[in-house]
């Protein structure tokens, strides 16, 4: 009788301990949910400001576009977003049984930092030339074809 009491006590031990694991893997999954959902906030506020720049790129507000710029770094910047990237990264990892991930999100964006970056810069006058040209030239085509209608 003492080896099936001890047998029972042992599958007793085991039941408690695999309850307690499905109970963290439940709580690592809840976390990996709830900074996917961050991810998702962060990308929805992308989506719409991109829209938005895209409208004020056609209108040629430049102060408009100027502060999308800035709110577009901000969100991608964002201290919250790293960590929500870096927190599936890893509780993913630790949840498959994957590699733990060999660079963070802010190790990757201090590298980027650190590249020169140049992008080309234009006045309001560059603007205004680079839109008049291409009025031009679309008005140049419209006129070619009213042209060739008629012949």
């Amino acid at each position: 009788m003492g080896d099936l009491a001890d047998g029972v006590a042992r599958l007793e031990r085991e039941r408690a301990e695999a309850q307690e694991a499905l109970r963290v893997v439940e709580r690592v999954d809840e976390e990996i949910e709830s900074a996917m959902d961050e991810i998702g906030s962060v990308y929805g506020a992308l989506l719409d400001l991109s829209g938005e720049l895209d409208g004020e790129i056609a209108d040629h507000n430049h102060a408009a576009v100027e502060r999308c710029a800035y709110e577009l770094w901000g969100l991608v910047d964002s201290e919250q977003a790293r960590r929500a990237v870096d927190t599936v990264a890893l509780l993913t990892a630790v949840r498959d049984g994957r590699p733990l991930p060999a660079a963070s999100v802010d190790a990757l964006l201090v590298r980027l930092k650190d590249v020169e970056a140049s992008h080309p810069t234009l006045t309001r006058e560059e603007l205004d030339q680079e839109s008049r040209t291409a009025m031009d030239r679309a008005e140049g085509r419209s006129q070619w074809r009213g042209r060739r209608a008629v012949s």
